[in-house]
């Protein structure tokens, strides 16, 4: 385990300090927490992970291999961050982790990786730490779905979820009956130590079925698993759909299509982000593409009043290039209805890359969303660019995510993790 310590500015201490609402600054706070190395990764594209007063994720690339690293940041008295590099990833074991990491029982880190492995076509593993502090990677299972047809999925971008009993979800962008995708469940084993069995719930791609999932699941009531394609559906520009659990044990998973893109006015290409759920059950979600002026929109699904009807969608936002566009990662939620996110380009400024934005709910029904930016992210600053994750909500409503890094302006930048307290 490699630690580094980086210097966290006074910006940052704002950021995350308890504050009352009273000393609130009235501008949101942002802070650059930490700037990768390359050594101790780069490029980070998932969305970080909260946990007991730590922040953890994963980078795609960088390490001494160059394949990827699971890092931590935690806070130091006296201003400053301790970055832990947990994991530094090997071809062999698979690499280029995309998705972000989940917290399980015991605080074992579960996630995936996109290639690489026994199989060729990324895992999904497990990473628990001893007593010493020194964390081990457990390779549940070996994905070796290819592009074509395959008895399994293959080269998962995104995280899993964890259900009932320790099950985990997730979703892999190939493989599978017809080569477009799976949705795949990882039960654990009866006694430690032993084979954690895979079964293929669904494979995308059939006649007006979605294709290419990208992003992961969200679980809503009675065990149904919601996501999205980035491909495939009646229009060809993605879907929106909805996974049924079984009746009786062992029986077979009914997936419907909650909704068709087109890719006109109504958004198309949901990307990396998973969708979000609030507490009546309407999912909100991005679309990179679509939208009226053809750089993504921000879009509402709300559930049928009736058992079988149909879903609502509703555009909330359309992006433009002034106020940032192109959105890659997924929407976070806070318990009054505002929606936060990032976008991967655009911006007010000249120079803008990308965005930290909020999109506030209507203060009457019927009313328009209004959309603000919290930060602009600028070429050559040095505080990293072209955000393709998503925002996280921590304490005091303080909001983390991570750059990218590819910032032509500046060759040594390799991405960052930051914060903004609205």
């Amino acid at each position: 385990m490699i630690s580094r310590r980086h210097t966290l500015t006074a910006a940052a201490a704002l950021c995350l300090a308890a504050a009352s609402p009273a000393s609130r600054a009235a501008s949101p706070a942002y802070a650059t927490l930490y700037q990768f190395n390359d050594t101790d990764g780069n490029f980070p594209v998932a969305p970080v992970t909260l946990s007991n007063g730590k922040i953890y994720g994963t980078t795609t690339f960088g390490g001494p291999a160059g394949f990827g690293t699971v890092f931590s940041l935690a806070p130091v008295p006296g201003g400053a961050w301790v970055e832990s590099v947990l994991h530094q990833f090997k071809a062999s074991e698979g690499f280029s982790p995309f998705g972000s990491l989940v917290v399980g029982p015991g605080g074992q880190l579960f996630g995936t990786t996109y290639l690489g492995g026994p199989g060729k076509a990324g895992t999904v593993f497990a990473l628990t730490e001893d007593a010493g502090g020194a964390w081990t990677l457990n390779t549940l299972h070996a994905f070796t779905g290819t592009r074509g047809v395959s008895s399994d999925g293959g080269n998962s971008s995104a995280e899993v979820t964890i259900g009932d009993g320790g099950v985990l979800y997730g979703t892999t962008t190939y493989g599978g009956e017809f080569g477009s995708g799976t949705v795949f469940s990882l039960t654990p084993p009866a006694s430690p130590g032993g084979t954690w069995a895979e079964t293929i719930l669904h494979s995308f791609g059939g006649p007006g079925d979605g294709a290419d999932p990208i992003a992961g699941l969200v679980p809503g009531a009675g065990g149904v698993l919601y996501g999205t394609t980035y491909s495939g559906g009646a229009s060809g520009s993605g879907t929106v759909f909805s996974l049924v659990p079984p009746a009786s044990p062992g029986g077979a998973w009914t997936e419907t299509i909650v909704y068709s893109f087109t890719g006109g006015n109504d958004g198309g290409a949901p990307y990396y982000g998973s969708l979000v759920m609030d507490s009546a059950g309407v999912l909100y979600g991005n679309c990179e593409t679509g939208g009226i002026n053809l750089t993504g929109a921000i879009f509402s699904l709300t559930p049928p009043t009736t058992p079988g009807g149909r879903w609502t969608e509703t555009v909330l936002h359309n992006y433009l290039t002034r106020s940032g566009k192109l959105p890659l990662g997924g929407l976070a939620i806070d318990s009054s209805g505002n929606l936060f996110g990032t976008t991967s380009a655009g911006g007010p400024l000249a120079a803008a890359a990308g965005t930290v934005f909020r999109l506030a709910p209507p203060s009457a029904p019927g009313g328009n969303w209004q959309y603000s930016d919290l930060h602009v992210f600028t070429y050559g600053s040095g505080e990293g660019a072209m955000p393709y994750a998503g925002v996280v909500l921590g304490p005091n409503r303080t909001l983390f995510g991570t750059t990218s890094g590819v910032d032509p302006l500046v060759p040594t930048s390799f991405g960052t993790v930051y914060a903004v307290r609205p």
